[in-house]
């Protein structure tokens, strides 16, 4: 069965770090659909057209990529175009320390509806990571901060455990995750199991 990945986004424009992501996208799925949203609420730099047409210069030469404008609710869309897989990446790059809360509940249900356990396991690493990140400037969050990395390093170990062959992005993000907690200092409160609980209020 081949395997279709969306990655949503404004990309207003495109980034550097856009491209990592889907040139790493592309190797791992058969197909993947850029798709580039409207957004018009976002008052975005360039049109919808403009922003698929840089994309598609910068994305060109990829066979198994495709660039295309999308109007429509994401979930909508992702049937429309078969998608297995929407590369929850893009999501999670929107956290923010006031909304995170609300923003990460509605990330974990795209992740509860991949049919991969390995994804899985790697996207709810990735989520937790995400969270942890965003709070590191905060300090009014840092205390809970250990606890998301923690939570992302038992995620991304049951991933490495599930993962493809030749797919190290699990280890290599449970690395990442270990030089964060040892390069901030980061330590588990004292009152863990109530950290725990007020994370998910």
């Amino acid at each position: 069965m081949k395997i279709t990945a969306i990655y949503p986004g404004s990309f207003d424009p495109i980034t550097n770090g856009h491209t990592d992501l889907i040139h790493r996208a592309a190797r791992l799925y058969d197909r993947v659909i850029v798709a580039v949203a409207a957004s018009p609420k976002k008052s975005p730099l360039f049109s919808v057209d403009e922003r698929v047409a840089l994309a598609e210069q910068v994305l060109a030469g990829m066979d198994n990529v495709e660039v295309r404008g999308f109007d429509t609710l994401l979930a909508d869309y992702a049937r429309e175009c078969d998608a297995q897989v929407v590369l929850i990446l893009a999501y999670t790059d929107q956290f923010s320390n006031s909304g995170q809360i609300l923003d990460a509940k509605r990330v974990l249900k795209l992740v509860d509806a991949l049919a991969d356990e390995y994804e899985r396991f790697y996207f709810r690493g990735l989520v937790s990571e995400r969270r942890g990140r965003a709070m590191l400037n905060e300090s009014m969050s840092r205390s809970f901060t250990f606890e998301y990395f923690r939570e992302a390093l038992q995620w991304y170990e049951q991933a490495q455990v599930k993962r493809p062959e030749n797919n190290d992005d699990a280890i290599l993000r449970w690395n990442a995750c270990l030089r964060t907690i040892r390069r901030e200092h980061l330590q588990p409160r004292a009152d863990r199991d109530e950290a725990h609980l007020d994370m998910e209020c």
